[in-house]
């Protein structure tokens, strides 16, 4: 299970651009292809190096005013397949 604590990290080897309300990625070799909802377009705004995955719950529970314990369950579901995606790493925190 992912600790609320890691801040995820972008992949830098993918080139993101918006097309209308999604976010695609491409990967630089050109094999992989992914794109994201409006929603995951959201979140992953917030991975930007900074941000643990505590304070993108807080971010996106305030944004959607979505339960918190749904909004985590499907965060952690989400981080968990761009981390399997290659998209992010995770970063252990201090505290």
């Amino acid at each position: 299970m992912l600790d609320l604590r890691q801040t995820p990290i972008p992949n830098q080897d993918f080139c993101v651009r918006q097309v209308g309300d999604e976010l695609v990625f491409l990967a630089e070799s050109g094999d992989q292809y992914i794109s994201l909802n409006p929603v995951g377009s959201f979140i992953w705004q917030q991975i930007d190096g900074s941000h643990s995955l505590q304070d993108i719950l807080d971010i996106l529970c305030d944004e959607y005013d979505v339960p918190r314990e749904e909004a985590l369950g499907d965060l952690r579901e989400f981080v968990a397949q761009l981390a399997a995606e290659g998209l992010l790493s995770l970063q252990p925190t201090g505290g």
